[in-house]
């Protein structure tokens, strides 16, 4: 049998081999940025193969070794715990600005480099503020709501969207939230599925999905109901002790003593009385014992089990029933009983493609479902984390309604406007011009890669008028935002950022020292990022850069076989 040897690593924080392994991990997260970054293969030890090109999913499946490697993934967690996006944005900017500082020597010492860093920081958040970089949206109209949902979906080639279905997919997300907004914010149930057709659809209320062989006459009855329909909800196991097995048709295997039994004949005498007080449906988040399901069938209720946790809390919501969590606690006067039953008022039955649903629905109610196709199985799991993270990003847009330029816009503005600043309170830091310059260079430097710009293979302009970027042969910028006919009108003209060695230019041209700051107005077609995402992104690298830079020795356990 092998054995394994466990040795302790030292290595200093500017040491040869942690640099060099901090340069792999930033490769690993720059391929993944942007529309044109790859979609990654993760295997796991034990052979599950997982696609993905989504920050958060690829975060939860790679393995690192290395202690400060782990802490910049714990902040890229923070960082998509907070907001649901700019996960890889985060992490492409610490390890980039990182990996500069640590590489070159300025002759400036620790503290000295932290400071710089710090000063800089502040410059940046600063003009986070400017009228042309927050840019205010209008709830008054859906196309400023739409740019925000199709720059998400557009970010995630592993959800294997064609431009079609993103047009159609990100109407039908902002449709589906628009529903769920009122004076208390509702939720959006979201199912993706695999399909030939890629297609989505927006239902009011829950969609519950049931067998071809659960369509029963109990189910035709009550969806031809006129009126509300009473509702009782469980939120607990109906068959006893979690210690017996249900299958699909619903034959019990008991494997335990005669507790079960017991169970049911407790549940079977308050079920008695919820027939009594003429309740529709029974509704229950996990399983229920097949002798309760055949009682319930005789009497009339239509059961809807197996809900899962998710749509039990938002049939709580939308019914206003107050769940069940104990049999035996359960109060037995009528009065009491019948004040934890909840409404619906339409029930019907819901065919899509080849599944069939139950909707519940109520009126006023800010409950909305939303089903989603996807061409395979992991399509399917990474079009819904996506989904859930362009909902996320519109609920962040009612608390902060703004938003920034997308496709590295931002950044190319924000590379631009901290050189001028930077260079004008040049009084106020204690290094030589040169040494300031390198660390500018390295924030742009940064920045531009965290936003998916290459030096090494990247045609880039940007405009002398609003400092956007621009792709070769285009009529708008490269977030939409801004067109040439604007630049012309400002007397302004396009110029390179990288030379043919892949060397950052801005620096060179006196040119750029004056950029506009006109508001611009969000248009349908344009490419934005949320403004409080964004932020805080940036906030959160540089603020980690400060902290890891304190850091005098690397200190771990490696395991050699």
């Amino acid at each position: 049998m092998a054995s394994t040897n466990v040795s302790v690593v030292l290595q200093p924080l500017d040491s040869s081999d942690f640099i060099s392994t901090l340069r792999s991990f930033h490769r690993i997260l720059l391929s993944c940025v942007g529309p044109e970054g790859g979609i990654k293969i993760l295997v796991s030890g034990a052979g599950y193969t997982t696609f993905t090109s989504s920050s958060s999913r690829l975060l939860n499946n790679i393995t690192l070794a290395n202690p400060i490697c782990l802490f910049v993934n714990q902040i890229m967690k923070s960082q998509i715990n907070a907001h649901h996006d700019h996960g890889l944005y985060t992490g492409i900017l610490i390890t980039s600005l990182l990996e500069k500082v640590l590489s070159h020597h300025t002759g400036l010492r620790v503290p000295k480099a932290a400071s710089i860093i710090e000063h800089l920081n502040s410059i940046l958040t600063g003009l986070f503020d400017l009228s042309c970089i927050k840019l205010k949206v209008d709830f008054s109209t859906v196309k400023q709501l739409l740019p925000l949902v199709k720059s998400i979906l557009s970010s995630k080639p592993a959800c294997g969207l064609r431009r079609v279905d993103v047009q159609d997919l990100q109407l039908n997300i902002v449709k589906g939230f628009l529903q769920t907004t009122g004076q208390t914010m509702g939720d959006v149930i979201v199912e993706c599925t695999e399909a030939s057709e890629i297609k989505s659809h927006v239902f009011p209320g829950i969609l519950y999905q049931i067998n071809y062989d659960d369509i029963s006459t109990i189910l035709h009855q009550k969806c031809n109901k006129n009126g509300s329909m009473s509702l009782i909800l469980f939120n607990i196991m109906l068959t006893g002790e979690g210690n017996s097995k249900i299958s699909e048709n619903r034959s019990i295997k008991l494997e335990g003593p005669q507790d079960d039994i017991c169970f049911v004949d407790e549940a079977l005498k308050l079920f008695e009385q919820i027939v009594e007080l003429d309740v529709d449906i029974i509704a229950c988040q996990k399983l229920v014992h097949p002798t309760l399901y055949l009682y319930l069938r005789r009497k009339g209720i239509l059961l809807l089990d197996r809900m899962g946790t998710e749509l039990t809390h938002a049939l709580e919501k939308l019914s206003g029933a107050t769940p069940i969590s104990s049999i035996g606690h359960c109060p037995r006067d009528p009065d009491c009983l019948r004040s934890l039953l909840g409404t619906i008022e339409v029930l019907r039955l819901v065919v899509q493609g080849q599944k069939f649903y139950v909707s519940l629905e109520k009126a006023g109610s800010n409950i909305s479902t939303l089903i989603a196709h996807a061409p395979n199985e992991e399509a399917a799991m990474e079009l819904k984390v996506v989904i859930k993270q362009s909902l996320s990003a519109l609920r962040c847009l009612m608390v902060c309604p703004a938003v920034v330029p997308g496709a590295g816009c931002l950044e190319t503005s924000l590379a631009i406007r901290l050189q001028n600043q930077a260079v004008r309170e040049f009084d106020r830091y204690s290094c030589t011009r040169s040494q300031l310059e390198s660390y500018v260079s390295w924030l742009q430097i940064a920045l531009l890669s965290a936003a998916g710009f290459k030096t090494d293979s990247c045609l880039l302009t940007v405009d002398t008028v609003f400092g956007h970027a621009w792709k070769p042969n285009t009529e708008t910028c490269c977030c939409g935002l801004v067109s040439m006919q604007m630049v012309r009108d400002g007397s302004g003209k396009w110029i390179e950022v990288f030379n043919n060695h892949g060397i950052l230019l801005l620096q060179d041209f006196t040119v750029l020292s004056s950029l506009s700051s006109v508001p611009l107005t969000v248009k349908e077609e344009a490419v934005v990022d949320l403004y409080h995402s964004k932020y805080s992104a940036v906030k959160l690298s540089l603020e980690s850069c400060v902290n890891l830079l304190g850091i005098g020795m690397i200190v771990y356990k490696a395991l050699n076989d």
